[in-house]
């Protein structure tokens, strides 16, 4: 990667995940800047993210969830272009249904109770919302690279860096804020069914810890990546 561009990227990824002036206070904004400049390789933060899934999937044993599949990249456009339903991603996380939209059958074996089928339902949209948010990042970072770019050479300037820097900013700002309120919304449903049915509230506690874990990870991800 040319000099000058590795240069802008860096400022852009730092404006990306919120590590600025007005930010580094944030204690999870702090951690992934931190965990970004700790490992020597991207790969060896995915291997935390796929270790922190195990939070979820341990936690999912006790109610009869059976295995969990993330959506692939193939998935993950369908759900963006709206070819697949949230329900339809659904299905397939909980392995009732392929890619096609065909029933598995995968489910029969396993009878569930009312409770643990409404619980299953929302820790499966906590993957979906993963794979909505985690491509709307990913398609960011794209079209923020392709527009600096984009840009003539005479544009490449300090001014117009720090400007494409505050537009991803708030774009990823709003996008973590939508993350945020939906992650939230299904946190508080869980919260009724669990409480409706006697149950132990550690499930709720362990996708909390999940989803900020998640958050830094990403953001450490990416610090890594163009930062380090």
């Amino acid at each position: 990667m040319k000099k000058p561009l590795k240069i802008t990227l860096i400022i852009i990824l730092i404006l990306l995940v919120g590590i600025s002036a007005a930010a580094i206070w944030q204690r999870d904004n702090i951690k992934a800047f931190y965990l970004g400049m700790k490992y020597s390789s991207p790969d060896e933060i995915s291997a935390l993210m796929d270790d922190n899934d195990k939070i979820i999937e341990d936690a999912l044993k006790e109610y009869n969830a059976g295995e969990i599949a993330e959506l692939d990249e193939e998935q993950k456009k369908e759900l963006e272009s709206g070819a697949l339903t949230e329900q339809e991603a659904i299905d397939i996380v909980l392995g009732k249904k392929d890619g096609k939209g065909q029933s598995t059958g995968s489910a029969k074996g396993a009878k569930k109770d009312e409770t643990d089928e409404k619980i299953s339902q929302q820790i499966a949209k906590m993957y979906v919302l993963k794979a909505q948010y985690t491509s709307a990042l990913e398609g960011l970072r794209s079209s923020i690279i392709a527009e600096y770019k984009a840009l003539p050479k005479d544009k490449h300037t300090t001014a117009s860096k720090e400007a494409l820097g505050k537009k991803a900013l708030g774009m990823a700002a709003s996008l973590e804020s939508s993350c945020d309120a939906n992650v939230n919304a299904v946190i508080s449903e869980l919260k009724s069914i669990l409480s409706a049915a006697g149950r132990d509230m550690s499930l709720v506690s362990s996708i909390q810890t999940a989803y900020n874990n998640e958050k830094q990870l990403k953001k450490a991800y990416y610090i890594n990546m163009y930062v380090k």
